[in-house]
């Protein structure tokens, strides 16, 4: 792929204007969310696999918003007309799960993989992609703008651990933000596939 040039305000603000227009929408999203996941930690590895729907739910959302739509709650189960989304995204999770952590624990790689695989699941969501074409993408997508969307990758980190310091209510707003932002920066970089 190509250098891509980006500015990470210019982004960090698309993300505020949609949170903005659609701030009520997105309160009912996470809302449900949060319930949703929350009530499945009481049934154990199954947790897991309810954060993949709710992952898919929120990234099929979060991808109509930045495309100018104005979903519904019904929207949130547009991508479930089978199981291939769910399995891709589910394998795709886990491969970028192991080699995140993985790679923290090595230290500097972690970062250097969270970099690379950050277009992933989004692929898998929007485009239909299998696990493993949806990984070579993005790594792909991601050649020769590793420093900038590293630099990124930090500023999205700094501005959410913000949002949590009062109380963790301050991710309401910042966790949106930085979706969406980052939502938009993949519109960016997905426009040559």
């Amino acid at each position: 792929m190509h250098k891509h040039n980006f500015s990470n305000r210019e982004l960090l603000e698309f993300g505020w204007s949609k949170t903005k227009d659609n701030f009520w929408y997105i309160l009912q999203v996470i809302l449900i969310a949060g319930i949703v996941y929350g009530a499945s930690r009481y049934l154990g590895p199954i947790s897991v696999l309810v954060s993949f729907c709710v992952g898919i739910s929120v990234t099929t959302v979060a991808l109509m918003i930045v495309h100018g739509h104005h979903p519904t709650l019904n929207d949130l189960f547009k991508k479930y007309n089978g199981y291939k989304v769910f399995l891709n995204y589910a394998i795709v999770s886990i491969i970028s799960w192991v080699l995140i952590i993985g790679g923290f624990l090595l230290l500097i790689p972690g970062l250097y993989f969270m970099v690379k695989l950050q277009f992933a699941k989004l692929l898998v969501v929007d485009k239909d992609l299998s696990a493993m074409d949806a990984i070579k993408t993005s790594w792909k997508m991601t050649d020769g703008n590793f420093w900038s969307l590293f630099l990124y990758v930090l500023v999205v980190i700094g501005i959410n651990l913000i949002g949590a310091i009062p109380l963790g209510i301050g991710l309401f707003v910042t966790v949106p933000v930085t979706m969406l932002a980052s939502v938009e920066l993949y519109k960016k970089f997905s426009a040559d596939l």
